[in-house]
């Protein structure tokens, strides 16, 4: 069915009054235009130069929520296709970036009952977060309100990890006590319980829920297949401890990262390994490929390890960040290290993660600090000490507006983007049926 879209112009600056007004202004479309759905709409501003980026949104429900047309534009001109939406309360916003980049905003505090947060990961959906931690407890929290949804108990030991499945419905958790727990969210009760031979440090869902692997302290990746909740295989990817894991987006490939000192790129199914990143060089690599499960363990390795790594699949990019302090960018086809940052004052970095648009890059570590690099020029663009003692993860939200964190002072942190030297111009759009 094809809708009309009636421009109204109408400047909606009190909508985001954290955003500055400025020079910036949409020429066209400037009101009163009707457009139907599917019509190619081509947005004009003015004010700025070209090499200015800007974004441009669009909302249905008169600035509650936005939705990107599209982000790092340059030039003064943008194409846009008209959506088929039935709302009188739809506006264009124009934003650009000037002065600072960025800021964050302390939304909440998540406070457990004592010793540290160990890790911290957003639902798909952004609605709610994970925490676990040394008190021996999981605990989902509700992000808009900042108050426990839920806790899940039960564990004989430190919980290292939670994360949601894609779904949301299921929650992942590991623990010293070796278990792997797969938790319904609703209830916190438990649907599938493992034990491990070792204690467990990290899991990842694929891509389509369909798999959760799980990597264990003897350097395996165990893979459960949530159907049935049984043990489909075991691969053997790196001779020591595997303490960061994920999946590619396509669900082709592992990135992990281990206490061998290197961080690896490997087939998900196989485990083939593809791609070596030996962030420090004492990483035993033929003695992996001839003996591989029967390695036998060297604990001088575990010494200098490799907490996290991610990959940046769009600008053949992956990044590791160690026990050493540094931050260390790898070109991947070739293996090449490209640039380094010593970015936690030689405290151990002890985790790493890029923002869903791949534009940036979100560190944590012992030091207290928090820095986000823009990965375009690796510049520190901002740096955050949250006052909760070391760090040890953080995670941005799905849609990138929000920081997650979790700190060795009994507490989580939620943080929102205030994005700082913005200009700001919508014009309301109504929407009414063509025929």
């Amino acid at each position: 069915m094809w809708y009309r879209m009636i421009l109204v112009g109408a400047l909606l600056a009190s909508v985001v009054p954290t955003l500055l007004l400025s020079q910036l202004r949409i020429l066209q479309p400037n009101g009163g235009e009707t457009f139907a759905s599917g019509d190619s709409i081509k947005v004009i501003w003015s004010g700025l130069p070209d090499t200015a980026k800007v974004t441009l949104r669009f909302t249905s429900d008169g600035g509650m929520s936005w939705q990107t047309i599209a982000d790092g534009i340059k030039g003064r001109s943008f194409t846009w296709v008209a959506p088929p939406i039935l709302s009188h309360s739809c506006a264009i916003q124009a934003l650009r970036e000037s002065g600072d980049l960025v800021n964050l905003q302390l939304l909440h505090t998540l406070q457990v009952d004592t010793g540290a947060v160990t890790y911290v990961s957003f639902s798909s959906d952004g609605k709610m977060i994970a925490t676990t931690g040394w008190d021996m407890k999981a605990r989902i929290w509700d992000v808009n309100t900042g108050k426990i949804l839920r806790t899940i108990t039960g564990y004989n030991g430190s919980v290292l990890l939670a994360r949601f499945n894609p779904s949301g419905d299921l929650l992942t958790t590991t623990s010293i006590d070796r278990k792997i727990r797969i938790v319904d969210v609703l209830t916190g009760i438990p649907k599938y319980e493992f034990q491990q031979d070792d204690f467990v440090w990290t899991a990842a869902y694929s891509p389509d829920g369909k798999v959760v692997a799980v990597s264990n302290d003897n350097g395996t990746v165990v893979l459960i297949d949530l159907h049935s909740g049984t043990v489909v295989d075991e691969l053997y990817i790196h001779p020591e401890a595997v303490r960061d894991l994920s999946y590619s987006k396509d669900g082709s490939l592992f990135i992990s990262s281990s206490s061998d000192g290197s961080a690896a790129i490997s087939d998900s199914k196989s485990g083939e390994i593809y791609h070596i990143f030996p962030h420090f060089d004492h990483r035993a690599l033929d003695s992996l490929i001839l003996l591989g499960p029967s390695i036998e363990r060297d604990d001088a390795r575990r010494s200098k390890p490799i907490n996290s790594a991610c990959y940046v699949p769009e600008n053949d990019l992956l990044v590791t960040g160690g026990f050493d302090g540094w931050i260390k960018f790898w070109k991947v086809s070739t293996e090449e290290l490209i640039d380094s940052i010593r970015g936690h004052q030689g405290e151990y970095v002890s985790y790493v993660s890029v923002s869903p648009n791949g534009d940036w890059l979100l560190t944590v570590g012992y030091d207290g600090t928090v820095k986000i690099i823009d990965l375009a020029s690796r510049e520190i663009i901002y740096d955050l000490s949250p006052g909760y003692g070391s760090n040890v993860v953080g995670k941005f939200s799905p849609d990138g507006n929000m920081i997650a964190l979790s700190h060795w002072d009994s507490t989580a942190t939620l943080w929102q983007f205030e994005v700082t030297g913005l200009d700001v111009s919508d014009s309301y759009w109504s929407i009414r049926d063509g025929n």
